[in-house]
């Protein structure tokens, strides 16, 4: 009964923390991909909000 009960613990024990260091490996791909777009696309935003206003040239 304990082999058995170890035999199904131990994969979970190996196949759960792999899961984990995944989910948290393409956790932060994705926030740091998410913010370098994040902040080209603020970049355009702020170009295109300067050259809406008049007088204002961006050198």
């Amino acid at each position: 009964m304990a082999a058995w009960g170890a035999e199904i613990i131990l994969p979970i024990s190996i196949v759960i923390p792999i899961s984990i260091n995944l989910f948290c490996i393409s956790l932060v791909v994705f926030l740091v991909v998410f913010v370098q777009n994040l902040k080209g696309i603020f970049l355009v935003l702020i170009h295109w909000i300067v050259s809406l206003i008049p007088g204002i040239k961006l050198s």
